[in-house]
């Protein structure tokens, strides 16, 4: 993937709005989705990660509302970036090269 292809940036902008949920989304995760084990894991390697208990982490940040708008409007954005290329599954097509102009 080249990443002076335009989209690369677009689909980074997506990314970055997707990611400022990540506070409120993260503590959820090992309650909502994984196993105990998994759980346990995924608890004790964040809560390194950030330096914080995960449970504190959305507590630490900005307003969850937000974030949660910043979010959706970045997974919309992103939903519209794989429309563009009807060629594949991903960004910039079937093996997420850049498409030939």
């Amino acid at each position: 993937m080249k990443g002076d292809d335009p989209i690369v940036r677009e689909v980074v902008d997506a990314i970055i709005l997707c990611m400022r949920a990540a506070p409120d989304i993260l503590p959820r995760v090992p309650r909502i989705l994984l196993h105990s084990k998994s759980a346990e894991l995924f608890e004790t390697t964040r809560s390194l990660k950030f330096k914080v208990a995960l449970d504190q982490l959305g507590k630490q940040q900005g307003s969850p509302v937000l974030a949660e708008e910043d979010a959706v409007v970045g997974f919309q954005k992103a939903a519209e970036l794989l429309k563009e290329n009807p060629d594949g599954p991903f960004f910039m097509g079937k093996k997420g090269k850049a498409s030939p102009k």
